[in-house]
């Protein structure tokens, strides 16, 4: 598991690489995704599974 607590602009695209995913598979690859605001608040969030090959 790979923590990358970067703070970037809403709607800022971003590549997941393969140093935060190792573990070939189908869905191996768990991404989570936070919105807060200026005050910590989380305004929104989501999540999704990649497969490595």
């Amino acid at each position: 598991m790979t923590w990358d607590r970067r703070m970037r602009p809403c709607r800022t695209e971003f590549m997941v690489e393969p140093g935060y995913c190792k573990t070939a598979g189908k869905g191996t690859c768990y991404v989570y995704v936070e919105a807060s605001d200026q005050n910590g608040n989380i305004l929104g969030k989501d999540s999704a599974y990649y497969s490595i090959k």
